[in-house]
């Protein structure tokens, strides 16, 4: 712009975006006392299963959020979201083992959620997890072949690669990337570089 500043002023339009998520019952009406009792009977649930379930964490979230969103091309959208988690964590344990499992659901919908997904049913689901790997036989250590199905890859990649290339991780530089732009990291394979 050979040294000036151009300034423009963007006329807003207003669009409205289709609601991707509309609860059947929302959280916002749910009185707290009925939120606790999902707490309590996932607890209760999990940690009925099976005596050598020692520790149990449940954790329920609900978020709801008015997002704001104007860009650079002059659009500007407005949009209403609500979510609900329900995680429950479970420690098992004989003699000097333990072992843990971890199962979340929810995702964006509302308290209709129990209907379909009853908290005992996952608290019963995540101790089951628990004992049959405190029952499992230990898993020989070693360089072997690996398989990852569909479901799992992914999320093996995002873990293992992806959070550390999240922008917000580089830039405060908790990231094995940071400084390394510009870097090869990965195999040259990869790259397409022979």
């Amino acid at each position: 712009m050979n040294g000036e500043e151009k300034n423009s002023v963007l006329d807003l339009t207003h669009r409205v975006a289709p609601r991707v998520c509309t609860p059947e019952k929302a959280v916002i009406h749910v009185p707290l006392q009925e939120k606790l009792k999902v707490v309590e009977r996932a607890n209760k649930a999990a940690r009925g299963h099976d005596r050598r379930i020692r520790q149990v964490r449940v954790a329920y979230m609900d978020i709801i959020q008015d997002v704001v969103m104007a860009n650079s091309e002059g659009n500007l959208a407005e949009d209403h979201r609500e979510s609900l988690i329900l995680a429950v964590h479970a420690v098992a344990a004989k003699d000097d083992v333990r072992q843990t499992a971890y199962e979340p659901v929810g995702g964006c919908m509302g308290f209709e959620l129990f209907e379909k997904q009853p908290p005992e049913d996952v608290a019963r689901l995540t101790a089951s997890r628990a004992i049959t790997m405190l029952e499992a036989p230990r898993a020989s250590g070693g360089r072997m072949a690996v398989v990852l199905s569909s479901e799992a890859g992914g999320t093996m990649i995002h873990e293992a690669v992806g959070h550390g290339l999240e922008a917000d991780e580089v830039l405060e530089g908790l990231s094995v990337y940071s400084g390394r732009l510009g870097d090869l990291i990965a195999s040259p394979l990869y790259h397409g570089i022979r």
